[in-house]
């Protein structure tokens, strides 16, 4: 196959949508292929009127959030055991 990347961005109610799956082949890692197609979403979530995004980042992958401007919340939990966070961040306050 030729995929590189893949994300999922799925609508939660009126104003919030969810941001999953995000993940890069591994040769391909490090090169931004992430943050731009999280940024893509994300354009896309404000063209259709999203005010709010929100995702549950494994501990290793927050710093790559933050840099998109999302903010950790709460405590770390287990998914799959593996410890991820939430983190929510304002659409409208895109770049």
């Amino acid at each position: 196959s030729s995929d590189l990347a893949t994300a999922r961005l799925a609508s939660l109610d009126a104003t919030r949508v969810q941001l999953g799956r995000v993940a890069v082949v591994p040769a391909f890692r490090r090169q931004g292929l992430a943050t731009r197609l999280l940024e893509l979403l994300l354009e896309l979530a404000r063209r259709e009127g999203y005010q709010q995004a929100e995702l549950r980042s494994q501990i290793d992958a927050i710093p790559v959030y933050e840099r998109l401007g999302f903010v950790a919340e709460g405590p770390w939990t287990l998914e799959a055991d593996v410890p991820h966070r939430m983190m929510r961040r304002a659409i409208a306050a895109l770049g």
